[in-house]
């Protein structure tokens, strides 16, 4: 019985050896897995920050633009009321034709002068008309 112990001890203890080197080989190649894994989750966490540094670079830049056109928006808008206040300064259309007949009515080439001797003689023609 001593020999058939040692041949199952024999063999057990090869049984042994031989799942301890699967499991090693198991836990190896998980190892292997995990050190993959984590190389990959770096390179996305370090692309991650490039992209977060861009984003927030983008965002300042814009910021900037938006100030800058702000600013020319203000500058139109003080533009645009200067030249409201130009405008109202200028004529009206009912002021212009006014303006147009008093030049025409004191144009010297349309217009007749009357003298004082004129004056006085159809002045004195109406009177004798009334009489």
């Amino acid at each position: 019985m001593a020999i058939k112990d040692t041949k199952t001890l024999g063999t057990i203890l090869k049984d042994l050896v031989q799942q301890s080197n699967a499991h090693s080989r198991r836990l190896r190649m998980l190892e292997d897995r995990a050190g993959v894994m984590m190389t990959r989750t770096e390179a996305v966490e370090d692309a991650h920050h490039l992209q977060q540094k861009k984003g927030e670079q983008l965002a300042a830049e814009a910021a900037g633009r938006m100030k800058q056109l702000e600013g020319r928006v203000a500058e139109l808008e003080k533009g645009m009321q200067e030249m409201v206040n130009e405008v109202k300064k200028l004529p009206t259309g009912t002021q212009v034709r006014e303006l147009e007949n008093l030049i025409q009515i004191f144009n010297p080439l349309k217009s007749q002068f009357v003298t004082r001797e004129e004056i006085d003689v159809l002045l004195a023609e109406k009177l004798r008309r009334r009489i």
